[in-house]
């Protein structure tokens, strides 16, 4: 217990001073900055599927799924299963998904250790980003908050991090505001309702996005219909696709060069 203090005390310590370097220190890059460098603005996610993905476009990024982490009073780690084959190139961002199951318990012990499991991903030289994907009651927004200030030091200012949110955290007064990463991607699919519902129109309602950690990508799938928003998107946002199927050689040119207004029932065929 005392080593697990200490450690605690040690990684808080160290959040303090990169936010006080990140603040002070105009000579390093801003983190957003450096996440618009390293990172294309068309971004596919690509799942637990067996994903060839050597015909694409290299200003398209792959956010992949790397391992999974399934909590208790533990980590029990699984690996990706699935073949992965890019285009030599490619930007990669290595996604983490976390899942509380039965048993989990939030301790102090268990925040340091998958912020130190997490950490791993700092010492990657073949990835360009971090991404976390989970979902958080709101009893467990602490835990997740806490695993995120544990990271951040751990890892090189210049690594992008990023989570996936949900449309709700999006919100006013949303818990993500302090948190130290640099991207929440609202997730604007799966949010309920038939899924015969999908495509019945070309969009459906917006949501409001006013958290401003949230305001600079967007989550999409290509069996939802997408955000009337996409039509008034800034240039620069970052779009992530989704697709509950491995992605199809046909598909990836017309990532990389359709206007988004018109990639949804491109993808949709």
């Amino acid at each position: 217990m005392v080593a697990v203090t200490l450690a605690l005390i040690g990684a808080l310590a160290a959040l303090n001073h990169w936010r006080h370097t990140r603040a002070s220190r105009s000579s390093l890059p801003s983190l957003p900055a450096t996440f618009a460098n390293r990172v294309p603005t068309r971004v596919l996610w690509a799942w637990e599927e067996p994903e060839d993905l050597r015909t694409l476009p290299t200003n398209v990024g792959i956010a992949y799924l790397a391992e999974t982490y399934l909590l208790t009073d533990h980590i029990t780690v699984l690996p990706r299963r699935q073949p992965l084959s890019p285009a030599p190139g490619t930007t990669l961002i290595a996604v983490v998904r976390i899942e509380t199951r039965q048993g989990f318990a939030d301790t102090p012990a268990l925040r340091l250790a998958l912020a130190e499991h997490l950490a791993y991903y700092g010492t990657r030289r073949d990835i360009q980003a971090l991404q976390l994907d989970f979902d958080a009651t709101q009893s467990q927004q602490p835990f997740y908050r806490s695993v995120l200030e544990l990271l951040r030091p751990q890892i090189p200012h210049t690594l992008p991090l990023s989570i996936t949110a949900l449309v709700s955290w999006c919100a006013p007064h949303s818990w993500l505001h302090t948190l130290p990463i640099d991207e929440a991607i609202p997730m604007e699919f799966r949010m309920g309702g038939p899924r015969a519902m999908a495509f019945a129109s070309t969009t459906r309602p917006s949501y409001p996005i006013t958290e401003p950690l949230c305001r600079t990508s967007l989550g999409l799938s290509t069996d939802e219909p997408w955000p009337a928003s996409v039509s008034t998107l800034n240039p620069s946002t970052r779009v992530y696709l989704f697709a509950p199927r491995p992605w199809r050689p046909a598909e990836l040119a017309a990532i990389s060069t359709t206007p988004l207004t018109s990639l949804a029932r491109e993808l949709a065929r």
